[in-house]
């Protein structure tokens, strides 16, 4: 399986801004678009933050489901806090999604 460097997609070592996450989430999207599974890797990463977190991998749940992503994408080489992190954003994610998803039907009934 193909092993990909946040580090060398988002040419830096702190993963912060929205931006860098941006840029991290199209690449994403574009590997996502083989259909081939791969390892996206933190190693070497010094400080991350949820507001790249939600931008790189947050929003990949606006577009793909949850068995997709976990078919093509593993996400290794994080530490303790920003597994913790990680967790956080997808799960606020899916639950956005979810919300999303039953507002739709609410209006549709009407």
């Amino acid at each position: 399986m193909n092993k990909i460097y946040v580090k060398d997609v988002i040419n830096s070592k702190i993963a912060v801004s929205p931006e860098k996450g941006e840029t991290l989430y199209k690449f994403i999207v574009n590997e996502l678009s083989t259909k081939k599974p791969f390892y996206l890797s933190f190693s070497d990463v010094e400080d991350t933050t949820t507001a790249f977190l939600n931008k790189a991998i947050g929003n990949l749940y606006n577009n793909f489901s949850s068995e997709e992503l976990n078919k093509y994408l593993s996400i290794i080489d994080l530490d303790d806090l920003d597994k913790y992190l990680l967790k956080k954003v997808i799960t606020r994610a899916k639950v956005d999604i979810k919300n999303i998803s039953e507002i739709d039907e609410v209006l549709e009934n009407e």
